[in-house]
């Protein structure tokens, strides 16, 4: 029972303190800028206090799984029974959010959120899908040396179609593209990790996919390409292209990148200070979650940015450091996968608010409001801790045995 309530307090004794610290360091600052994001001309004292509780009650709960699962996760235990129970009830609970959406209406214009007036949180189970992704290709193509199969066995393919149909679903049936990109990205990435030779072939498609992205990235962004995107529908699709080679007041899909630009710009050294950001004040619509990048360099300037770039070079050289120490493949597609799952959000948030991208609605993690991707991640970031635990231990056990 010690342990237990010990559990819910502390990751393990061997886990990296310079990296919980790293990760307590983004959830305080967090908490603080999103909160002074939040005050804007429609707050109230009340409703200030209400927003800042449930923000501590959504942490509390996210760091309390931290925690757990830093002291309870073993890979080597979640064998493919269990991964194929979690995979159908991801599919079950990424069925449920469009049952949801459809019924209630859809939410932020997709259908990915199952929400009620009852509940004190909107859920959206498709955050989840990329927990799934990382265990999918830890599990099934790991430590596996797959003897007399060839790359079109159904034990190689089968994974790749999860995948593929949780990419599709989001994508086509919850209208969620920024989602559904991520789950891509982390998943291609990721995929390049194995050294079994039965996945060359497909590692070698991975990474050409990877660069037809980029080609067709390059495309989409003159003039042909949005009238291609217009052409077949995906007008609002097509306006995010247009905002990044001409950010300016043009339209609706362009107001808030140059808001957004307008913040950044004011930012300077140390900012126009805490809680006196303008473009909060209904500019930027979503100040406290996609655009809080812009928001924190308004306020707090270059400081701002030095503490965001800084969180997260230390989480992601921690969980790189320790990817080269451990032996085993599974654990290391944890540590890269997570790795992953960090910079693709960094790069698209950070990328979009600043006009270097489409803006994707993807949230900077961490860091801003939102209670299903504050979880996925800290989950994720649980798993690298037990990871990281059971390296140590492992190395502690060598050393007694040999002394």
């Amino acid at each position: 029972m010690r342990k237990l309530i010990r559990s819910v307090f502390v990751c393990g004794k061997r886990s990296d303190k310079i990296l919980s610290a790293a990760i307590y360091g983004l959830l305080i600052f967090g908490i603080v800028v999103t909160s002074s994001a939040g005050i804007n001309t429609g707050s109230t004292v009340e409703n200030t206090i209400a927003n800042i509780g449930k923000s501590v009650l959504v942490l509390t709960v996210c760091v309390i799984a931290y925690h757990v699962i830093s002291n309870y996760f073993r890979l080597d235990k979640l064998g493919v029974g269990w991964m194929y129970a979690i995979i159908l009830g991801e599919f079950a609970l990424l069925v449920a959010a469009v049952v949801c959406c459809y019924v209630n209406g859809a939410k932020n214009g997709n259908y990915s959120w199952i929400y009620a007036k009852w509940m004190p949180v909107d859920i959206q189970p498709s955050e989840f899908a990329k927990i799934v992704v990382i265990l999918l290709i830890a599990v099934f193509y790991c430590d596996k040396r797959f003897k007399g199969f060839n790359g079109f066995s159904w034990a190689i393919l089968r994974p790749m179609l999860i995948i593929v149909m949780m990419f599709a679903f989001v994508a086509g049936v919850q209208k969620d593209i920024g989602t559904a990109v991520t789950i891509g990205a982390i998943a291609i990435l990721l995929f390049l990790l194995p050294s079994n030779r039965v996945l060359t072939g497909w590692q070698i498609f991975a990474g050409l996919v990877l660069f037809g992205l980029g080609f067709l990235y390059i495309y989409l962004l003159g003039e042909p390409g949005q009238q291609l995107l217009t052409k077949i529908g995906l007008t609002h699709i097509a306006a995010r292209f247009q905002a990044v080679r001409h950010p300016s007041y043009t339209s609706d899909a362009t107001r808030e990148i140059f808001y957004s630009l307008l913040g950044i710009s004011k930012g300077s050294i140390i900012g126009v200070g805490l809680g006196q950001s303008v473009q909060k004040f209904g500019y930027l619509v979503s100040a406290t979650a996609d655009y809080i990048f812009a928001i924190i360099v308004e306020e707090l300037g270059l400081i701002g940015i030095t503490i965001v770039f800084g969180g997260y070079i230390i989480i992601i050289w921690r969980l790189l450091r320790y990817s080269r120490l451990v032996t085993k493949e599974a654990d290391k597609a944890i540590l890269v996968g997570t790795t992953c799952y960090l910079f693709v959000h960094f790069f698209m948030n950070v990328g979009g608010v600043s006009g270097l991208i489409p803006l994707t609605g993807v949230p900077l993690l961490l860091i801003s409001h939102g209670g299903s991707a504050m979880l996925s991640i800290m989950i994720c970031l649980g798993m690298c801790q037990a990871v990281i635990d059971n390296y140590h231990r492992g190395r502690e056990e060598r050393r007694r045995l040999i002394a």
